[in-house]
């Protein structure tokens, strides 16, 4: 993909998520997104089929980039409390600033709403990860069920967003966040 091609996707999905946050998924045409991006409805084809298309595209780029700098800020942490800490912290900035997200997806197809579940679950098992190198070293409990407080503290990272209403309340949210999780594994 050229960088033209990229730069005119970035674009286009920019528009598609202002339409979706503004309308919802099924009030959003390729015609507005088209307009919105500032280019030809036959640019915005060549590029994606349907709204879905633009969603998914988006969603892996901006996952895709989440995750790596996630799991460079955890590889630079020592110790799975402070790396789980570092991983809280930054879910809650990423969903501080936005990046929590409309609710995708509701009027998605199965794959898709499949595709986006399997963004989740990559989060869920680097958190599992974390979990288990902390019962594995003694600093979590014993007896935790690793599968389980995965789930709920991706639940929990999930709704920080909700919570986050300026953003001089993200080092708050994310505090009150640590406190809860490393409180619940030690």
């Amino acid at each position: 993909m050229t960088q033209t091609d990229r730069t005119s996707r970035e674009r286009i999905a920019e528009a598609a998520f202002e339409l979706i946050s503004a309308r919802g998924m099924a009030g959003v045409t390729m015609s507005a997104i088209a307009a919105g991006a500032g280019v030809a409805r036959q640019t915005l084809y060549n590029h994606f089929e349907d709204v879905e298309g633009i969603v998914l595209w988006a969603v892996d780029q901006y996952e895709a980039a989440g995750m790596e700098q996630l799991r460079q800020i955890v590889a630079a942490t020592e110790g799975p409390a402070a790396q789980l800490e570092q991983l809280v912290r930054f879910s809650v900035a990423v969903a501080g600033h936005g990046g929590q997200g409309i609710a995708l997806e509701t009027g998605m197809s199965p794959a898709a709403q499949q595709r986006m579940n399997d963004h989740k679950m990559v989060t869920r098992g680097l958190i599992a990860e974390l979990l288990q190198a902390g019962v594995d070293d003694q600093s979590f409990r014993e007896d935790l069920d690793v599968p389980i407080a995965a789930a709920l503290i991706q639940s929990m990272l999930g709704s920080a967003g909700n919570i986050v209403e300026r953003p001089e309340e993200l080092a708050r949210v994310a505090t009150e966040l640590v406190r809860a999780v490393l409180g619940s594994v030690r």
